[in-house]
């Protein structure tokens, strides 16, 4: 217990409804690119905030996709799993996600929020730029949610 660190984060638990609608209301008044690209970048600064608050740090000897699912599960944003596909690429699936819940009529890939949080993550824990893409959604009727999180810098 003496070598336990406390980490104390200011945060709001919010319904997952309130994803649809934020995304109703900006639709009034941008396009849809111009929304995922709102959500995708408040993703990335809350993934950094994230990790910038909390302390977390890549530990000698751990994998990335270690990492993130430790950090992951520490949040409570749904279940995912990570797996690394090499140096530069990580596999992510979701069976649970909150935005595609939320937007389960839209029948499209819908996590731009999620896709950025795990964007911003991984550029924090890692130092490098990282781009996140959803490859199936449960919005659009498949059974989960999963991403490709790459590094823009090699």
């Amino acid at each position: 217990m003496a070598n336990e660190k406390i980490v104390e984060i200011s945060m709001v638990s919010l319904p997952v409804e309130i994803f649809q609608g934020f995304r109703e209301e900006l639709l009034g008044k941008h396009t849809e690119d111009d929304v995922e690209q709102i959500f995708y970048y408040a993703g990335v600064k809350t993934g950094i905030a994230l990790v910038e608050k909390s302390g977390t740090k890549l530990q000698d000897g751990e994998t990335l996709a270690d990492a993130l699912q430790a950090l992951w599960w520490e949040i409570g944003f749904g279940k995912l799993f990570f797996k690394n596909m090499d140096d530069f690429m990580v596999y992510v699936e979701g069976k649970e996600s909150a935005e595609a819940q939320a937007s389960s009529k839209s029948k499209k890939r819908i996590c731009h929020f999620t896709r950025g949080y795990l964007a911003g993550i991984t550029q924090k824990l890692t130092g490098k730029k990282y781009f996140c893409t959803e490859e199936t959604c449960i919005a659009e009727g498949a059974s989960s949610c999963t991403y490709m999180l790459g590094c823009e810098e090699f």
